[in-house]
């Protein structure tokens, strides 16, 4: 059972095993012993008791749904507490870890949920809560003991965390993580930090400890992009927050609660923090003239249906104001006089969240049908790289938007017009720069600035495409880049090879991508290598996708220009041979005599003719490591040596047009194998006919066409998108190019 005890009670048993039953109250929930020897771990379905005396109280921070709606119940717990009074409409989840602090339920799919225990450790269910996994690799820095997260309706993908590097953000539900650097006075290693999203315009969210010169509340109108500091309250000197709350209906509004002895308990501000009010009534007196408790305050949640209604949670229950906060009164409903750590609206229940007394629930008339607000949500930069000196993003806008530019190290390089929503797309822009770039979209709705976050581009130079591949890596080489190989002789082997660091780190993926384009044959296009893959292994009986397959490498392949990777076979560790998973275990010398060789099929993935990249790539998780990967004698599509510039091509291929976008022409390469018929179009986007540019019987061999970007009637053609597709026998292709004026 968990090792921090806080209570045991002796009850009457109803089992014939004896007379009494042991239980003991823990941090990860209620264990009971029937022979008060043994102890097993119980949980919510396992043992209930209504007014069963659990340890230390519980905070239990609620995010919940109806049965019938899209999110779900789900709840944050801070130690165990007595469960009760929760709603027979409601449900509970059970989650991964046993000392639970704060979860999120991604209010689009009720599938998808977050919970952490302590220090940042957040775990990630994309199944109803049947398994698990670890999502906070991202998330570096010492986190707060009580791990906080802040989640919106609206933008249910967009999640944040907290430490002392700064505020770390995820716009897709904790895939990956980026981390906002602080100004000056940021605390976040506090367990009384607090991170919270507007409630009704994502774009804006607060974040701090403290209230005070030297460590103020931040607050963001980007989206968690960039923070900036408050103003403090200018009649009393205050300090650490207890509390922090949105409002919602309006975006400049927020409260900072406070537990200080006589002095004010609500602080309020209207104009995004330059300033603040006492809605409490304490100004600079010891009591408040508003009826206001001298108590403390760690809750707040005001009515969208009559903003001046406004229930404040204290360590005492509910007290209520129903003119704005002119004047406060206990809150006469029914509802027990104990701390309240949390508040919310979900459909048409406000739930509340208590300190020991378990999660309560109420349906005002008032709310009966009630959702939050609609709001424009930030453009997405899914992905973008810079393979072959071209820029290829993929873009997802989930707002409708009048324009979205595309920013390339601080210049607008393209834009988009209007779109609807949602609006997903793949394009190329051509930077006016080199090297290493920022990327960016900069959308715009009535005037109004909505930013992605920016990603960095390594602009990537490729070589033509070839049929085939081959390297023994004896001799340096430029054909491949990425990050944590390196061309080296170690102890113990006869020749050079690629090789990982040995040991690799831990929390590290690592990649090295062939930046020679292959083109796929029709008949033998295999991959050849000669491997030696000392990789952590995953547990017993697991596969590649498991969430207990730990460490893996794997090679893969991308016909987008390495926008998007397939795996090329599954993913292996030391337990792929014998010999490999001994040196692993016995941490033994590990010498040339272990490599393997593997072939891989390129057809069980690629068609004949696709051009593709190829990448090797490990992936370490945040735990143990092994001694790393070695690849030796790569062999691409069955040829030794790589073809002569006169050799006829093996098969069939379109390449993308380049330049691409272009104006006012671009050079379309196509390869015939063998002598045949050739048709090579263009088509707009609504697949109407623009220009024929081949029709004709040509020979095997390699063609270059360039297309001036007029029609059929000598006239140019207006900016957009359009498609080239290329016809020969039974071998069709077609690639999209863009014509930008």
């Amino acid at each position: 059972m968990h090792p921090d005890q806080h209570n045991i009670v002796l009850t009457k048993s109803t089992f014939s095993a004896g007379d009494y039953l042991q239980l003991n109250a823990n941090d990860g929930g209620v264990s009971v012993s029937e022979d008060s020897t043994t102890f097993k771990q119980t949980g919510f379905g396992d043992f209930s008791a209504e007014g069963l005396p659990l340890s230390k109280p519980a905070s239990f921070m609620a995010s919940i749904k109806r049965r019938a709606s899209i999110t779900s119940v789900v709840r944050r717990i801070t130690a165990a507490g007595c469960r009760r009074k929760i709603p027979t409409n409601l449900q509970l989840d059970c989650c991964a870890q046993r000392r639970r602090f704060q979860a999120v339920w991604h209010y689009g799919d009720a599938n998808k949920s977050l919970e952490t225990s302590q220090f940042n450790s957040i775990y990630r269910s994309l199944n109803g809560g049947q398994s698990w996994q670890s999502v906070s690799g991202g998330v570096s820095g010492n986190g707060p003991f009580f791990t906080k997260l802040a989640k919106s309706k609206q933008d249910p993908d967009l999640v944040f965390a907290v430490s002392s590097s700064g505020v770390f953000r995820t716009e897709n539900f904790a895939n990956s993580w980026t981390m906002t650097p602080m100004p000056s006075g940021w605390i976040g290693n506090s367990s009384f930090t607090h991170i919270k999203i507007s409630l009704i315009k994502p774009q804006v969210v607060w974040a701090g400890r403290d209230l005070s010169s030297s460590n103020p509340l931040f607050v963001s109108t980007d989206g968690g992009l960039s923070f900036s500091a408050t103003n403090v309250y200018s009649q009393v000197p205050m300090g650490r927050i207890s509390g922090l709350e949105t409002h919602p209906t309006d975006p400049n509004t927020a409260f900072a609660l406070f537990s200080f002895a006589e002095a004010p308990k609500i602080l309020k501000t209207t104009d995004l923090g330059q300033t603040w009010e006492d809605i409490s009534g304490f100004g600079t007196n010891s009591t408040s003239s508003a009826g206001f408790p001298d108590v403390a305050v760690y809750s707040l949640l005001v009515m969208p249906y009559n903003t001046d209604i406004i229930w404040a949670g204290t360590e005492i229950g509910i007290f209520e104001t129903t003119d704005g906060g002119a004047s406060w009164a206990y809150a006469n409903n029914g509802f027990p006089a104990v701390g309240i750590y949390e508040m919310l609206i979900v459909d048409d229940q406000i739930v509340v969240a208590t300190h020991g007394r378990g999660i309560w629930s109420v349906s005002p008339p008032e709310l009966a049908g009630y959702t939050p607000p609609p709001a424009t949500l930030s453009p997405r930069l899914l992905s973008a790289n810079g393979v072959g000196g071209v820029i290829n993003l993929n873009v997802q806008l989930l707002s409708e938007f009048d324009s979205t530019q595309v920013v390339v190290a601080g210049q607008v390089e393209f834009t988009l017009g209007a779109n609807v929503a949602p609006f997903d797309t793949t394009f190329d822009v051509i930077p006016q720069t080199s090297g290493s770039v920022d990327v960016s979209l900069a959308s715009f709705k009535d005037g109004e600035l909505f930013k992605s976050s920016s990603t960095t581009v390594q602009l990537i130079s490729l070589s033509p495409p070839q049929a085939s591949y081959s390297n023994n890596f004896n001799s340096p080489t430029s054909d491949f880049i990425g990050n944590g190989f390196f061309l080296r002789l170690p102890a113990g082997f006869n020749n050079r090879a690629i090789h990982t660091a040995h040991n690799y780190s831990n929390g590290v993926e690592l990649t090295y991508m062939l930046t020679v384009p292959i083109i796929v044959a029709n008949t033998n296009a295999l991959i050849s290598f000669d491997e030696i893959a000392i990789i952590e292994p995953g547990e017993p009986g697991s596969v590649f996708g498991d969430n207990d397959f730990w460490d893996y490498v794997i090679v893969e392949g991308s016909a987008d220009r390495g926008l998007t990777w397939e795996y090329l076979l599954d993913g292996y560790d030391a337990r792929e041979y014998p010999e490999w998973l001994s040196a692993y275990n016995n941490t033994g010398s590990i010498d040339s005599t272990l490599y393997k060789n593997r072939v891989i099929d390129i057809l069980d993935t690629f068609s004949p003719g696709e051009e593709i990249l190829i990448r090797f790539r490990l992936f370490a998780d945040a735990a143990a490591v092994g001694w790393g990967w070695a690849i030796d004698n790569l062999n691409i599509q069955n040829v030794v040596g790589i073809a002569e510039d006169g050799a006829l091509p093996q098969a069939f291929t379109l390449a993308q047009n380049y330049p691409n976008p272009f104006n006012p022409s671009t050079t379309i390469s196509y390869q015939l194998p063998q002598s045949n018929d050739v048709v090579l179009k263009i088509y707009n986007t609504l697949g109407q006919e623009v220009r024929t540019l081949v029709n004709e019987r040509q020979n095997a061999g390699r063609y270059e066409i360039v297309w001036d970007g007029l029609n059929s009637n000598g006239a140019a053609v207006a900016s957009g998108m359009y498609i080239y597709k290329i016809q020969s026998g039974e071998f069709t292709h077609q690639r999209k190019m863009m014509l930008v004026k």
